[in-house]
């Protein structure tokens, strides 16, 4: 079970506000659209905290499915958020 952010902790609650965030975005399974915007919404949630992220299409079942892929430009490679 998970508890509420220490009130102090200024980066908890921004976790927990953007955790937030990407559960109110409709995004049921197979359903590509919800799945582009939360996505997207992650990717620019990360970049804004300095992690370059960027959504790309991964070739699956029906076609290309959104997923995010972020990483230190100076990485040998970035990594696959799923």
């Amino acid at each position: 079970m998970l508890s509420a952010p220490d009130p102090l902790d200024p980066a908890a609650a921004r976790a927990l506000q953007l955790l937030e965030e990407l559960c109110a975005l409709s995004s049921p399974s197979g359903d590509r659209a919800g799945l582009a915007a939360v996505a997207a919404h992650l990717a620019a949630a990360l970049a804004v905290r300095g992690l370059p992220a960027q959504v790309e299409g991964w070739e699956g079942e029906g076609g290309a499915w959104p997923v995010v892929l972020a990483g230190d430009p100076g990485a040998a490679a970035p990594l696959l958020l799923v």
